[in-house]
């Protein structure tokens, strides 16, 4: 939430919002059918296992240097979520700050121009898009 306000705070009026993140809805979907189809073999994943690590709330190792801890997190396979949402309760945060007209979006699929420069191609299959308006001041 305190990342929601702090955009919120600094959008201009008018300006639109845009969050791009996993898809908890599609995540456990996953798992519910890896679960009923599951060969449990030594080397197969377990269902949970890789439930768990879809989230990316979790590190398998520590960061081990500057690069790691400052750039890995945002630019690499490294990136670390605190929490997971599907669309209701995503959305629901966008408004309790303040957002209006907030609505899914798919990939590419946007009121902001230029969207194609924003979304990322190889996460479009596993994201969730979330767009909202600040209102325009009096409005």
């Amino acid at each position: 939430m305190k990342f929601l306000r702090e955009c919120f705070h600094v959008l201009k009026p008018g300006g639109i919002l845009r969050l791009a993140v996993p898809d908890l809805e599609l995540l456990i979907r996953g798992y519910t059918e890896a679960k009923k189809s599951s060969l449990k073999t030594v080397h197969a994943e377990l269902p949970a296992d890789a439930f768990v690590r879809s989230l990316l709330v979790v590190r398998e190792a520590a960061p081990r240097g500057l690069v790691d801890r400052w750039f890995k997190p945002v630019l690499g396979k490294h990136t670390i979520h605190c929490w997971a949402y599907d669309c209701e309760s995503l959305s629901a945060r966008f408004l309790e700050v303040g957002f209006t007209n907030v609505k899914r979006c798919s990939y590419l699929e946007s009121a902001m121009p230029d969207i194609n420069f924003l979304d990322l191609a190889e996460r479009a299959s596993e994201s969730l898009y979330v767009e909202g308006t600040k209102p325009n001041i009096g409005a």
